[in-house]
This record gives C-alpha cells, structure tokens and sequence, in this order.
C-alpha cells in the first residue's frame, strides 16, 4: 500500500504518454532506423526516393537534400509502368524491322557515302541495332527500362559509314555505285542475272562464278586468219 501512495500522478501520466508513443510509432511502422548522415543524400551513395518507393534505410535527416516531395532512402523501387512498357515495345520492333531491312537489303558495289552528319547519336536513342551500326555511336541500356537503350558518342564522317546505314544518317547520301540484283550490268558487277543467289554462274555480288580451266593444246597460229577471236 505504502508502494501505491508514493507514485504520483505526474509520473503515471508520463508513463502512459510514453507506452502511447511506442504504440503509435510501432502501430505505424514508419521505417524510421534512426541513422543520419551528414553532406547529401547522392553524395553519401543514397537515392532520393518519391514518396512510397524508398527500400531499405531511411535517412530522414538528408530529405532536405532531394527535391520537393521525395525522401532519402538506400534505394529506390523500379516499377514497370505504361511508359517503360511502350517503350520497350517500340525498341523491340525497331530491332525486328531493322534486321528484316537488312535481310533483304541487296549488296552494292561502287557506292560510297558522302556529306556531313547534321546530326548527333542521341538521334538514334531506342534503335539499339542502328545505334551500333554507326560508326561513333555505341548503344548502352538502361537499368530498369527493359531493352530501351540510349545511345551515346560521336558520328564519324560519312565516309567512315557503314553503305547500308549512310543514308540513314541526316546529312550523308549514297553517291555513285550499283545494284547487284536488278538486271543490269552496272559499274564492279561482272554480271547481274536479276537474283543474289550463288551458285547459278553469277555469286550474290554480282562476280562471275565461271571460270576457264584445263591446258591449252593448240598454239596461237592455230587461230590464224580466224577474224577477231578474243583468246
């Protein structure tokens, strides 16, 4: 009894305030670990994190750090979104279509690719294929993004281009050449039977695949008085 009468009702009212408080934060669970840091949230290696997609600790200490509204936090969620998805969609298709292109792409000869990029490889960002199929430029992914990638570097002059890929290049053009495929005996081509298949006595680059073989048995007198015979 004399235990009861010494405890006042200052001290069970702060006993109850604090039991509430430990409740409260526990009932809530607001991540708080209770580490902070000095300098910034990027700079100790930390991501400032919308609200909702922090992971790990929170370092509540550095939210000052980030922008309006997003918090310091180990690491951020990477969710899958419309925008992620539509893109990778079209990067795909990209790729499908740029490889189909090159499929049917016939072989050239004589061309050579001429001009000045007007423009730079960040044009070509999301077309993976294209992208390292020009000189200067190189394709890298991008985390969380699916198959999207960005493309980085510098374009090289047009006449350090790829035949196939220059006129996709604002700035550079095809100039002079031929066709092999389309009929016609054009400059490099020994012959052109309208295909760019091998093995029908013209090769898929328009080279005669004919030649002449054995050991001749007569002499060139032999050919006198014969008129103008090409030997």
């Amino acid at each position: 009894m004399n235990l009861y009468s010494k405890i006042k009702k200052e001290h069970l009212f702060i006993f109850i305030v604090i039991l509430i408080a430990l409740i409260f934060f526990n009932y809530f669970n607001f991540g708080y670990t209770g580490l902070a840091v000095k300098n910034t949230c990027y700079g100790e290696g930390y991501s400032c994190c919308a609200q909702g997609t922090g992971q790990g600790d929170y370092y509540f200490s550095l939210d000052d750090t980030c922008n309006t509204n997003e918090q310091c936090w180990s690491s951020c969620k990477i969710e899958e979104n419309l925008i992620t998805t539509r893109v990778s969609l079209v990067d795909a298709f990209q790729e499908f279509f740029d490889k189909v292109k090159s499929f049917f792409t016939r072989p050239v000869a004589g061309f050579t690719c001429s001009g000045t990029p007007t423009v730079s490889c960040d044009s070509f960002t999301g077309q993976t294929t294209t992208c390292n199929n020009i000189v200067g430029c190189s394709a890298s992914p991008v985390p969380g993004l699916g198959s999207f990638s960005v493309c980085t570097g510098t374009i090289l002059d047009c006449e350090e281009q790829s035949i196939n890929y220059c006129n996709q290049i604002q700035g550079c053009s095809l100039k002079g050449g031929s066709v092999c495929g389309d009929g016609d005996i054009e400059s490099g081509e020994q012959c052109d039977d309208g295909n760019t298949v091998s093995g029908d006595g013209c090769s898929s680059t328009c080279q005669s695949e004919y030649k002449c073989t054995g050991t001749p048995i007569k002499t060139c007198s032999t050919f006198s008085g014969s008129g103008n015979v090409d030997i």
